[in-house]
């Protein structure tokens, strides 16, 4: 049971057993599956999408929820989102894909400035999120 309290708390769900599920939306209901799988205590966690579904608010939440995971819990994530502005805030090391192959590798702010994932992936959003990653990587640098 101590695992499942610890879990919940890491995510900022209530501890209360006797909690109803419904009525959580969206982003509670997705801190609940992420609560349930680190109740398992994981080396590893697969984020497939996790940003789906959610507002701006609820994105930026997930996103630093996930930060938190991995440096609190030590936990590998591998995420797989196409919302990269979120993403590139949180994370140390990027690989794309198109179509099944590798276009780029890196840091966030490398990938960021890459032609070919500004072309299939960032497209008229470029410019903010590489002025967003620079301003992150300016931030961790102060």
């Amino acid at each position: 049971m101590r695992r499942a309290e610890d879990a919940l708390t890491l995510i900022d769900l209530p501890r209360d057993p006797l909690a109803k599920v419904d009525g959580l939306g969206a982003a509670g209901l997705k801190k609940l599956e992420m609560a349930r799988a680190l109740a398992t205590q994981p080396k590893l966690l697969l984020a497939d999408e996790s940003l789906g579904g959610l507002d701006e608010s609820e994105m930026e939440q997930a996103a630093l929820m996930l930060k938190r995971i991995r440096d609190e819990r030590g936990i590998t994530i591998i995420w797989v989102e196409h919302i990269m502005g979120v993403l590139m805030k949180v994370i140390d090391r990027c690989l794309v894909l198109d179509h099944g192959e590798l276009i780029a590798q890196g840091t966030p702010s490398e990938v960021a400035h890459d032609p070919r994932v500004v072309e299939v992936y960032l497209g008229t959003d470029a410019h903010s999120v590489q002025q967003q990653v620079g301003r992150e990587v300016a931030a961790e640098g102060a």
